[in-house]
């Protein structure tokens, strides 16, 4: 038994605050890399990671996902990864998650911190959406499924919460 992996897995939290500094492109390599091999439908790979470094397009993407708020969504991370996924793929939901959940366990792994951050289809079908879309050169048959805010903690880890006693059914 691999107690330090599982370790790992059971200490991974979602941070909600991040330090401005950008991460290290080794660190971010190793995040991506657990990504692209995650699990997914007959092996077919159909998430495609766009990975947001740009500060004029992190602030595109604010302004977007915020829908006239000031509240920034992302949490300050200086790194967000967006998964898109055909739309008419019958696993791109499923497929997107594995993607995401090893990019955030990854991330845990090399000492960044993550947060899921829901990213509906609808943000990316506004006009400004597909603008971006169309200059990180993905095609008009994706749809975005999830996004992750990626960077240094900056503040406390949130406690484990007991979560066992409320999810697991033994029969």
């Amino acid at each position: 038994m691999n107690k330090d992996a599982l370790d790992l897995l059971y200490k991974r939290r979602s941070i909600r605050s991040f330090k401005d500094t950008q991460i290290q492109k080794e660190e971010l390599d190793a995040v991506l890399k657990a990504g692209v091999l995650a699990p997914c439908a007959m092996n077919r790979q159909t998430t495609l990671m766009v990975v947001v470094q740009s500060q004029i397009y992190r602030d595109a993407l604010v302004e977007l996902k915020n829908a006239g708020t000031d509240k920034d969504p992302f949490y300050g991370a200086p790194t967000i990864i967006v998964l898109f996924a055909p739309a008419n793929h019958y696993t791109a939901i499923e497929n997107a998650s594995a993607v995401q959940m090893n990019l955030m366990h990854a991330a845990n792994a090399v000492g960044l911190a993550s947060c899921w951050v829901h990213m509906p289809k609808e943000v990316f079908q506004q006009v400004e959406g597909k603008q971006l879309m169309y200059a990180w050169g993905l095609p008009d048959d994706v749809i975005s499924i999830a996004a992750l805010a990626i960077g240094y903690q900056d503040g406390e880890t949130p406690e484990v919460p007991d979560k066992e006693q409320h999810i697991v059914i033994s029969v």
